[in-house]
């Protein structure tokens, strides 16, 4: 049964699972660790019918973002990359992420860790942010990405990273719609 969540429709990972394996009882979720390291997970998960790959789904956990997730990671890590193979498959309410993803980063964003954030300050990075990004600019865009994170608590991070998340542009190239976040990431990972 679909969560409401701010009038859009989420569907839990088990309901996803008990749907795929009673329509598709023959069919097999693969999953992978794509990284893993002190810091973070990254997971990929795949749905074969035996034959060919038809839905995979990619996820990432920080370990510090959660108490769950310092014990966890990997195990939450491997749920939302499931979720999301599964709604790429066709599984899903009226969006890709589940109503655990949601309902984890509601949770996140509600209870850091005491630390206060100004969410002025941190909508006016992630402005500066998106315009790091549509400059295009690979020879001084990696050193500004740097220069605007690096100063960050782990808490602002959390609710910057959400915030870019949250902002999407259509890449001239493909015609695909991404995620600033994952386009700065590109320019923090240049830095280093």
């Amino acid at each position: 049964m679909p969560v409401t969540i701010h009038n859009k429709e989420y569907i839990t990972v088990a309901e996803r699972i008990a749907v795929f394996r009673e329509e598709h009882p023959d069919w097999t979720i693969l999953t992978e660790i794509v990284s893993a390291n002190e810091d973070r997970v990254v997971m990929k998960a795949a749905i074969s019918d035996h034959e060919r790959i038809l839905a995979t789904g990619y996820a990432e956990e920080v370990r510090a973002s959660s108490q769950i997730n310092r014990t966890s990671a990997l195990e939450n890590c491997e749920t939302s990359a499931v979720g999301r193979a599964l709604a790429f498959l066709g599984l899903a309410g009226t969006e890709i992420a589940s109503a655990d993803e949601v309902a984890s980063a509601i949770h996140q964003q509600n209870n850091m860790d005491g630390t206060r954030v100004d969410v002025n300050k941190l909508n006016n990075l992630a402005d500066k942010a998106v315009e790091i990004v549509d400059s295009d600019d690979m020879d001084n865009g990696p050193a500004l990405a740097r220069k605007l994170y690096e100063p960050l608590t782990n808490d602002e991070r959390m609710y910057f990273n959400g915030k870019l998340r949250e902002r999407k542009f259509t890449n001239a190239d493909t015609g695909r719609e991404n995620q600033y976040w994952s386009a700065f990431k590109l320019y923090l990972q240049e830095a280093a």
